[in-house]
């Protein structure tokens, strides 16, 4: 038989030790790996590279190839990651920064793929896929970071 006789310093301390917890899980939850963005620039240049040479035999083998890793890599970002972030540690506020960067992504790839288009550039696609390879490798970590620190940020806000 259990006694519910917990004193109010005991409770307090309990709930210390679960919003310490929370804030450690948080800490080491890690929203996409690091080596994620970085590779899926690379996955992105290549396709968009891909694309120049429409006519080459190898063209529909490596444009599956090129599909086939960049989901795997997907696939094996999720399974390796040693701490899921929890859904509701993203928050309103989260999911709505990965809709617009999502969003500003998009606009800034096709900008950047009519301008590459109309000018004389000899491979077109090649050039928009490395500036959006770059953009990925470059601004998907500072996503990566700012995620992170809302996971946190959240974590101390729910422990209160």
């Amino acid at each position: 038989m259990m006694s519910n006789d917990l004193s109010p310093d005991d409770a307090a301390r309990a709930l210390s030790e679960v919003a310490q917890r929370r804030r450690q899980v948080a800490e080491a939850a890690d929203p996409v790996p690091g080596w994620y963005f970085p590779m899926y620039g690379v996955l992105v240049a290549v396709f968009f590279a891909l694309l120049d040479h429409p006519t080459s035999p190898a063209y529909w083998p490596a444009t599956v190839l090129v599909q086939v890793v960049g989901f795997g890599l997907g696939w094996l970002a999720r399974r390796r990651q040693l701490v899921k972030p929890h859904q509701s540690l993203y928050g309103v506020r989260g999911w709505a920064v990965i809709a617009v960067a999502m969003v500003v992504f998009f606009v800034v790839a096709m900008a950047t793929n009519e301008l590459v288009l109309r000018s004389d550039i000899q491979r077109p696609h090649t050039a928009t896929g490395v500036v959006i390879g770059v953009l990925l490798a470059g601004v998907g970590p500072l996503l990566r970071h700012w995620l992170r620190r809302a996971f946190v940020r959240r974590a101390g806000e729910a422990a209160r």
